[in-house]
């Protein structure tokens, strides 16, 4: 009888995890995809340029952003900058003269994209 008791109170507890498992993927589920209701992401091609090993301009190439404004354009390309900066050290050239190239995300919330256009607009 005991041998039976002890095999009920495994399943009770196996299920009782299985349940909570179960609830928090689902809770995290939620959560990756709660960003993307909310904000754009915008892709960003950069370069570094190298002289003899050092770092001498960095140049946004390329912005991925079919219906941004000249205004939200340029401000994604001062945060691209400044993000392409901050990451230098990551892409250390390996010849003395040399272009390394770098691909970023930058996400924005659709509130602070649409403020940036209302700013153009007002001014």
């Amino acid at each position: 009888m005991e041998k039976r008791l002890k095999h009920i109170s495994k399943l009770k507890i196996t299920g009782f995890l299985a349940v909570f498992c179960l609830i928090g993927n689902i809770y995290v589920l939620n959560a990756q995809i709660g960003y993307q209701k909310d904000s754009l992401q915008i892709k960003v091609y950069a370069e570094y340029q190298y002289v003899n090993q050092q770092l001498k301009a960095i140049e946004i190439t390329r912005i991925f952003c079919d219906y941004c404004s000249e205004s939200q354009l340029e401000k994604i390309k001062k945060e691209a900058s400044r993000l392409a900066y901050l990451s230098r050290h990551r892409n250390k050239p390996s010849k003395s003269n040399e272009t390394k190239k770098l691909a970023m995300y930058i996400r924005v919330s659709k509130k602070d994209f649409a403020a940036i256009k209302q700013q153009e607009i007002n001014n």
